[in-house]
């Protein structure tokens, strides 16, 4: 009768469309079909009832909590931290009762009713329902944005606050967004859904949570803490300066010591003191000359099962973490500017500033603006078949990069030759240590060579400055742009382990520094 998929749901509704034609009860139905032999499985109505509660919730949802309001208010009033409320208030965490699905054939509004005041009882730990009626309290809504604008326009005054009174700031103001951090401690207190909060109010709960200086008036008039107007403002001022100084650096990046606000996009100061360290020889990387070589392999050491990492030191160094993207797009161009540098000492006949095609070209030369869709950043020599070459950089020693769906398609393409390149400048920001070395093909015959098969889908290949792991695509194409991160560190005396994985996102924006060392995920 009743079976497996969906012509056991056909048998079930049969039976029991049948079962009421006869007048049968639901759960003495049930009791046959278990008593058979063999015995068949039950009717259940565990969806059709947890439907019908999920409704009864959402008609009575205003009025639910309003009556669970009433009934914590008290603990509200005494500034009784409340962590079980935001998850209380939300009701979903009452469920129809298992036993249900087989004995009620209907649940109707009455059966609801009881179960509901039963399940907000027993969660409040209660003897008695709650209660119906109470105090005129605002809209949850209303109140809670009104406190959330109360905290929002106070917070960086009670740093101000703190500061000048020479107290040491609490964990929920000493971050850069303190109201956030204040709503977030009074959201999980349960204190902002009752009554509209004063700023003695919000002191009063920071004090409760143990967020307020010990010791400290819980008051936000700088009289009570014998602070005059000129004290918070000598605060304010300071405060303001380091915030102008954040934001200085994260607008700017340091070469050679020297800093370059590079946040207009304007990058000539920076190029002319990079003609300078090129013309002075403090950049020994970039005119190193000789035969190009590829990076020789090396044998890799084991990986642990367990974690996925390699044994030692991990890959990466971190560098790069927490640069802003024009401080990243800035340590992408430095970088392609060094690359363009070393390349004409190496092919001094054959590059000229018409061979750096991608967007960077355009802050050193006038002319076309580049193509960042190419899938590589130098294109050397002329004929059908040459040189090209996409560049990485770190202000680091090595880590993480990324390539773009066009890199990769590059990549692809010239598979069957040498062709197809990475410089990775490391270093990117220290002309006397920036480094530039060639890594071969990914997915060309020198770099399959230095895969190994690991874990069913990771393939590994090591160099001696290098280690690069890869993460196969279950496909060749996608119907969206991928990125594929690859992960290289370019340390002499020690080796990184890195990877490179095919992930299903769109591309980043284009002349991006990613995470730790990489550039140009392009479309």
């Amino acid at each position: 009768m009743a079976g497996d998929g969906a012509g056991g749901d056909r048998a079930a509704r049969g039976t029991d469309e049948l079962r009421r034609a006869l007048g049968i009860g639901f759960a003495e139905l049930n009791d046959t079909l278990r008593a058979m032999s063999p015995p068949l499985d039950p009717v259940s109505h565990a969806a059709e009832h947890e439907e019908a509660l999920r409704t009864y919730l959402g008609l009575r949802k205003k009025e639910l909590v309003n009556r669970l309001r009433w009934a914590v208010l008290e603990d509200f009033d005494a500034r009784r931290p409340m962590p079980d409320w935001p998850s209380v208030r939300a009701l979903d965490w009452i469920t129809a009762p298992e036993a249900w699905a087989y004995t009620m054939d209907t649940a109707d509004t009455g059966v609801l009713e009881a179960h509901v005041e039963e399940q907000l009882a027993l969660r409040l730990g209660r003897s008695v329902p709650l209660p119906r009626s109470g105090e005129r309290l605002p809209a949850s809504d209303q109140v809670r944005g009104a406190n959330f604008r109360t905290i929002t326009s106070l917070a960086a005054e009670l740093v101000v606050l703190v500061r000048a009174a020479g107290r040491s700031l609490p964990a929920a103001l000493t971050g850069d967004e303190p109201a956030q951090e204040v709503t977030a401690q009074l959201e999980a207190a349960g204190a902002l859904d009752f009554r509209p909060l004063s700023p003695t109010d919000v002191v009063g709960w920071l004090a409760a949570l143990g967020q307020w200086p010990d010791g400290m008036a819980v008051a936000t008039d700088p009289e009570r803490h014998g602070l005059s107007e000129a004290d918070l403002k000598r605060v304010r001022d300071a405060a303001e300066h380091e915030r102008h100084e954040r934001e200085r650096k994260r607008r700017s990046i340091s070469v050679g010591g020297r800093n370059f606000d590079v946040y207009s996009g304007d990058f000539t100061a920076l190029t002319r003191e990079l003609d300078r360290i090129l013309h002075s020889g403090s950049a020994p990387g970039i005119t190193t000359t000789g035969p190009l070589r590829f990076t020789d392999p090396r044998p890799q050491p084991e990986r642990t099962r367990t974690t996925g990492r390699t044994r030692g030191r991990q890959y990466g160094d971190g560098a790069d973490n927490g640069l802003t993207n024009t401080q990243r797009e800035a340590i992408g161009y430095v970088g392609e500017w060094y690359a363009y540098q070393w390349l004409c000492a190496h092919y001094p006949d054959r590059m000229d500033e018409t061979c750096w095609v991608s967007s960077n070209r355009r802050k050193a030369f006038p002319g076309p603006s580049g193509d960042d869709n190419l899938g590589f950043d130098f294109r050397t020599g002329s004929g059908s078949r040459p040189y090209l070459y996409e560049v990485k950089a770190t202000r680091g020693e090595g880590g993480r990069f990324e390539l773009g769906s066009s890199e990769v398609r590059a990549a692809r393409q010239h598979a069957g030759n040498d062709h197809w390149r990475l410089l990775v400048v490391t270093h990117t920001l220290t002309p006397h240590q920036m480094a530039i070395q060639v890594l071969p093909n990914p997915y060309g015959k020198r770099g399959r060579d230095r895969y190994r098969e690991e874990g069913g889908a990771l393939s590994l290949f090591s160099l001696p400055t290098d280690r690069v792991m890869v993460r196969r695509c279950a496909t060749h194409e996608a119907p969206v742009p991928l990125r594929e991160v690859f992960n290289v560190s370019t340390q002499q005396r020690r080796c990184l382990v890195g990877s490179l994985s095919c992930r299903t996102r769109l591309a980043a924006r284009r002349g991006r520094v990613g995470h730790d060392a990489h550039r140009h995920p392009r479309r």
